[in-house]
C-alpha cells in the first residue's frame, strides 16, 4: 500500500504491506506525528481509505497546527 509520501515508498519497496500494523518509533521531534498525519491524509484523499488517528499526548488543535505548517 503506497504511503503517498515522496521518497518513502521507494525506500521501503513500494509502501507498507496491506493489512499490517506498523509501529513508528523515534525520539521527540523526529517527525512521527507528521508522518502519520501525511500517510492518513494521502490514504483518505487519494485512495479512498478509512483512517483513525489516536494520540495520547497530542491535542487536536496542536496536531492541526503542526500539519498545516509542515506543507
Amino acid at each position: 500500500m503506497p504511503t503517498g509520501i515522496e521518497g518513502l515508498d521507494e525506500m521501503i519497496s513500494g509502501g507498507f504491506p496491506r493489512g499490517r500494523v506498523i509501529l513508528v518509533i523515534g525520539g521527540p521531534g523526529c517527525g512521527k506525528t507528521i508522518l502519520a498525519a501525511q500517510f492518513l491524509y494521502k490514504g483518505i484523499s487519494e485512495h479512498n481509505e478509512n483512517a483513525v488517528f489516536v494520540s495520547l499526548d497530542e491535542t487536536s488543535r496542536k496536531l492541526r497546527m503542526r500539519a498545516s505548517s509542515s506543507s
